[in-house]
């Protein structure tokens, strides 16, 4: 209620007894929210107050993290199949841009937590089946102390589809550990994860096709084998500690390391391998200001990634032997922001002033053709200033005014023969999308 956005947090009480298969599942009900599955959990388009509604497939304009770690790619670009709804234990989401808080942000953000929350130990069995040969059966163990909590999960999914050649198979693994210290001060927390699948595609159909036979596939799609294979993990650790006279300080230092192996087959037959290595840390502290309560809060956070990306001939579904193209890619994005939230009125009025740099690089090194080497880069200040003022003590007013900053994804970077210079990999005309958001509403719980 002191903060000027509109704020939900789910609990996993809210979803414990619904089905887990894709992220609509678990976020149905949500104002503002609107969730477009494609294949089960694959491609799921993510569209909150119409940020990301601009992406045929995966999330943009959305920041999604998965424990406060980056699940989003450095360019903003989410898939989300690496999170097992049944290893959850709380959802947050922010809806409108929070552009001076997190990169490539316009739209809100979303923070996947996991279950190491307070709560007895448990073993739970977790089986669903459905139709079109859906199975997904796991276990999740959580053990906590008094100065411990510890969390294991794996769930295997598969279903054939209810179209010929769209079946996907697929089994993630996720862990974590936290310790505390005695008094609950400081937390020491690791999280990791990795996940092996692959979904075949049926490919879109022309009005014809859909006339014809609405659940038949593509037979371009089925001649080519199309089809998705992913194997991805992340391992991340953070440290958390109070401090002070009054514990008025607070410091977070987040590092995490990922890697990325794809087969993409479809027209080619490509393979990417990326690598990638985060950090982010923030203070934060109350200290008065002109004699009234006051939180200051600054911080910064960097994710780079890179990797080469090979491609083949795509022979009914076999590589072909021939090395067609070989590009190494890497984006990094890195940003700083400053935010202090000024108490006007005890516990009536509070005004927000925020302020983000993000800097955003591409660059893509043509192994075959060095002429073609090409970088980009974007960066921004985003701004942003909000009051809130309490009605009661459980129902809000707000209004907030900012800027917000999305980069475009790297697939999107692609360049194209009538561009101003089409020798380069990178398209040298596409910019940065730019927002003026103003925002006025009243909350309650």
């Amino acid at each position: 209620m002191d903060l000027p956005y509109p704020v939900e947090r789910i609990s996993e009480a809210d979803f414990y007894f619904d089905r887990k298969i894709a992220v609509d599942d678990v976020l149905q009900g949500i104002p503002g929210l609107f969730l477009q599955s494609r294949y089960g959990n694959h491609d799921v388009r993510i569209s909150m107050r119409g940020f990301g509604s601009r992406s045929n497939t995966g999330i943009r304009g959305i920041r999604i993290l998965l424990d406060g770690i980056p699940e989003s790619e450095p360019d903003g670009q989410t898939r989300i199949e690496a999170i097992d709804f049944n290893a959850l234990g709380a959802i947050e989401l922010i809806r409108g841009n929070v552009s001076s808080a997190y990169t490539n942000a316009p739209g809100g953000v979303i923070n996947f937590i996991s279950d190491l929350l307070p709560g007895p130990s448990s073993i739970l069995s977790f089986n669903q089946f459905g139709s079109f040969g859906l199975r997904s059966n796991g276990i999740k163990a959580k053990f906590n102390g008094v100065e411990h909590r510890t969390l294991a999960s794996y769930a295997d999914h598969s279903a054939d589809g209810y179209r010929p050649h769209s079946s996907d198979d697929w089994q993630i693994l996720n862990a974590g550990a936290q310790l505390i210290s005695e008094g609950g001060l400081s937390t020491l927390a690791l999280h990791l994860y990795y996940v092996d699948g692959i979904i075949h595609l049926p490919g879109s159909l022309t009005k014809e096709q859909f006339d014809a036979d609405p659940w038949q596939a593509n037979p371009r799609e089925v001649a080519r084998d199309a089809r998705r294979l992913t194997k991805k993990g992340r391992l991340g650790v953070r440290y958390n500690t109070f401090f002070g006279d009054k514990n008025q300080h607070e410091i977070e230092v987040t590092g995490y390391g990922t890697m990325k192996y794809f087969e993409r087959l479809a027209r080619t037959y490509r393979i990417f391998n990326r690598n990638g290595v985060g950090m982010s840390a923030h203070y934060t502290g109350k200290l008065p200001l002109f004699g009234s309560a006051n939180e200051f809060t600054a911080g910064f956070d960097a994710f780079y990634q890179s990797g080469p990306v090979e491609e083949y001939q795509n022979i009914g579904g076999v590589k072909g032997d021939r090395l067609d193209a070989l590009t190494n890619e890497a984006i990094g994005n890195n940003g700083v922001f400053l935010q202090d939230i000024l108490t006007i009125v005890p516990d009536r009025l509070d005004l927000l002033i925020a302020l983000r740099y993000d800097n955003m690089t591409f660059a893509a090194d043509d192994r075959l053709f060095g002429l073609r080497n090409s970088s980009r880069q974007f960066n921004r200040t985003t701004p942003k200033a909000a009051l809130n003022y309490k009605l009661t003590p459980h129902v809000a007013a707000y209004a907030s005014y900012g800027l917000s900053f999305d980069t475009p994804a790297d697939n999107e970077m692609d360049n194209y023969p009538t561009s101003s210079n089409p020798t380069p990999l990178l398209n040298p005309d596409l910019m940065a999308q730019k927002s003026k958001n103003l925002e006025a509403g009243i909350k309650g719980s």
